[in-house]
This record gives structure tokens, C-alpha cells and sequence, in this order.
């Protein structure tokens, strides 16, 4: 199992980003995969939704 890294939501999450809907279609895959006894792959962990609440909610950054 491995879990995504913040920036890879954020771009997911970011109108502006070029990278977003590479970035949406890798996380909705990941998110979706499932080894052979059907356990989901990838995760996010609590410390990564921590890091994204914290950067889409920063005042610094234009279009979150």
C-alpha cells in the first residue's frame, strides 16, 4: 500500500494548475485500484488531509 502525497491533491484540487486533471485522474485511479484479495492499494493519510486543508486554506495562494 502507499499513500498520496499532498501536492497531488492539491494540484487535483487547483482550477489553475495545469497539472489538475492529470493530477484528478491519478488520484480517482489510485484511489480505485485494488490488489487481488480486493484491498485498495493507495491511501491518503491524516497527516496529508492536515496538509491540504492547511495549503488550499493558506491566504497566499491565488486560485486554491
Amino acid at each position: 500500500m502507499f499513500t498520496l502525497d499532498t501536492n497531488i491533491l492539491v494540484y487535483a484540487h487547483n482550477e489553475a494548475s495545469p497539472f489538475r486533471e492529470q493530477a484528478a485522474a491519478f488520484v480517482k485511479q489510485a484511489l480505485a485500484e485494488r490488489d487481488e484479495q480486493g484491498r485498495q492499494v493507495a491511501g491518503i493519510a491524516a497527516q496529508v488531509y492536515a496538509e491540504f486543508i492547511n495549503v488550499i486554506t493558506r491566504q497566499t495562494i491565488e486560485q486554491p
